[in-house]
C-alpha cells in the first residue's frame, strides 16, 4: 500500500507540474511570477546566491506548481551562467568534496518526498527555508574543512531537492570571502546540486518534460533581473540586498 502511495504522489506531483503549461496562469499570477524571480535573479546575480531562497517560499505561495521542479531549472541555467562568468575565483576543491556529500543528501531528500505526507514535507519545506535565512543570518564562523564542505554538501542538497532552496549552507561556510569567491563557489556547487536534484526527480517520476518546459513562464523574470543586476550592483550595497532578501524569505517561509 505504501508503495502506491507513493507511485501516486509521483504521479499527482508530475501532474500538477504538467497544469503549469497546460492549464496557464491568469495575468494576475504571471505578473506576480515575474516579479518574484527578477527580485531574486537580480540578487543572485549580485551578491552569488538569492534566487531559490527568495522565490521559492514565495511561489510556493502564489504558484505552487512551480517547485521545486520548474525553479530548480531556471536555478540551473543562471548559476551555469555564474560559474562561468566567476569559473577563476572558485574554489574548485571545495567543490568536489561538497559533491561527495550531496549524494546521499539527494537520495535522502527524495525518501523524504515519498514519505512525508503533503502537509508534513510542506512544513518540512517552511522549515528548511527559516534554517536556511537563520544559517546565512547568524554570521557564525565555520572552519572550511573537507568534512564541513561534505556536511554542506549533503544539507544543501536535502533542501535543493526537497524544496529547491539550496545555497544558504555553502554561502555560510564562505561568508566574509571576496565577492567573486563567494560567486563562484556557491553557484559551482549550486549548478552540480541543482543537476543532481532534477536528474533524482526525473528517474523517481516526480518531475518529467513537460514539468520541466513550465520554467518558460519564469524566463521574462530571469532576464529582467540580470538587467536590473547590471545596473544595480554598482549602486546598491550588497549588505542591503542580502538583509532584503533575508527578510522576505523569512517571511514567506514563516507564512
Amino acid at each position: 500500500h505504501r508503495s502506491g502511495a507513493r507511485s501516486v504522489t509521483r504521479r499527482s506531483t508530475a501532474s500538477r507540474q504538467r497544469g503549469v503549461t497546460a492549464e496557464g496562469l491568469n495575468l494576475t499570477t504571471l505578473l506576480a511570477v515575474t516579479t518574484i524571480v527578477a527580485a531574486g535573479t537580480c540578487v543572485q546575480a549580485t551578491i552569488g546566491f538569492g534566487l531559490n531562497l527568495l522565490a521559492a517560499p514565495l511561489l510556493l505561495l502564489v504558484a505552487p506548481r512551480l517547485v521545486p521542479g520548474p525553479v530548480l531549472v531556471a536555478n540551473l541555467a543562471l548559476t551555469a551562467v555564474l560559474s562561468r562568468v566567476n569559473w577563476r575565483d572558485a574554489n574548485k576543491t571545495a567543490v568536489l568534496w561538497a559533491a561527495v556529500g550531496s549524494v546521499p543528501g539527494t537520495a535522502l531528500g527524495i525518501w523524504m518526498l515519498g514519505a512525508l505526507v503533503p502537509h508534513l514535507l510542506t512544513l518540512a519545506s517552511a522549515l528548511f527555508v527559516v534554517a536556511g535565512v537563520g544559517m546565512v543570518a547568524s554570521g557564525l564562523p565555520f572552519a572550511r574543512t573537507s568534512r564541513a564542505h561534505m556536511a554542506v554538501g549533503f544539507l544543501a542538497s536535502i533542501m535543493g531537492t526537497t524544496t529547491a532552496v539550496n545555497g544558504p549552507p555553502m554561502a555560510l561556510l564562505y561568508r566574509g570571502e571576496r565577492g567573486g569567491v563567494v560567486r563562484g563557489t556557491v553557484s559551482l556547487f549550486g549548478c552540480w546540486t541543482t543537476a543532481l536534484s532534477l536528474a533524482a526527480l526525473e528517474s523517481t517520476g516526480y518531475l518529467d518534460l513537460d514539468g520541466i518546459a513550465a520554467v518558460v513562464v519564469m524566463a521574462p523574470g530571469i532576464i529582467l533581473g540580470i538587467a536590473v543586476a547590471a545596473v544595480a550592483a554598482s549602486r546598491v550595497s550588497h549588505r542591503l540586498l542580502s538583509t532584503l532578501t533575508l527578510t522576505v524569505s523569512l517571511g514567506a517561509g514563516i507564512a
